[in-house]
Formats: structure tokens, sequence, C-alpha cells
């Protein structure tokens, strides 16, 4: 009998997002939004955009910040929203690699997150998607 097994991602653990970086995020996503018609459909998104599911993303609508699951780039599920970019980048900058993942259980490991380390939210994914958005 053959036994497949899924290899589990490899979680570094670390330092937290950080101030810099989740106010970096906003303030992608604060000039993303400026330049949309701010309509109740309206978004700005930091996603890594393709076909089908997409994984975790940060987004900005009418309603404020939040963490999303995301379907061929568009929001599905929020995860957590904060009408204030203030508590957001401050809930933002306290999340860990390791937390994102799942691993670590919590909201991020809950069943309504999708699947653990799939696409998720990190420090280097953020930091590559604020890259990419750049250029």
């Amino acid at each position: 009998m053959i036994r497949w097994f899924r290899k589990r991602p490899v979680i570094h653990h670390g330092p937290p997002v950080g101030r810099d970086r989740a106010s970096r995020v906003c303030d992608h996503l604060d000039q993303e939004f400026a330049g949309s018609d701010r309509s109740d459909t309206a978004f700005a998104g930091l996603i890594n955009y393709h076909r089908d599911y997409c994984g975790h993303g940060v987004f900005r609508d009418h309603r404020g910040y939040f963490v999303a699951l995301s379907t061929d780039g568009y929001p599905t599920t929020a995860l957590h929203l904060c009408e204030d970019r203030e508590a957001f980048v401050a809930w933002l900058s306290e999340r860990t690699d390791e937390e994102m993942s799942g691993e670590a259980g919590g909201l991020f490991g809950s069943r309504a997150a999708g699947p653990i380390g799939n696409q998720r939210l990190s420090r280097g994914r953020i930091d590559h998607l604020l890259a990419v958005a750049k250029s």
C-alpha cells in the first residue's frame, strides 16, 4: 500500500510584522483606494492576484481595513476588520508568521481561515507584494 504524505510548510518563528511594515501596507492601500470610485463595491488590495483561491490578502474598502480570504483576487471572507487605520496598523504589527500561517491556532488556524500554510501572509510575502506593487 502506498501512502502519500503532504509536507507541512516550514514556519520561521521570528518577530512580528512590526509597525513600519504594517504602516507601509496601509499606505499602499490608502493610495490605491484613493484612485477608486469609492463606491460600496470598490476596494484596494495587497494580494497575489491569480485565478481561483489566492490565499490571504490585506484589503481596504468603504468599511475599513481587513485581512480576508481571496478568490480571483477579490476578498471573499473577512477574517479581521478595523474601521480605523491606526487600530489596523496596531493589530497587524503584532501578528507573527507562525500565527498568520495558522500553525499557532487562533483566528488564522480556524476552519474559516482556509488551509493552514496555503498562500498565507507572512513578513516576507508582505514585503514581496509591496515590492511588486511599486513596480
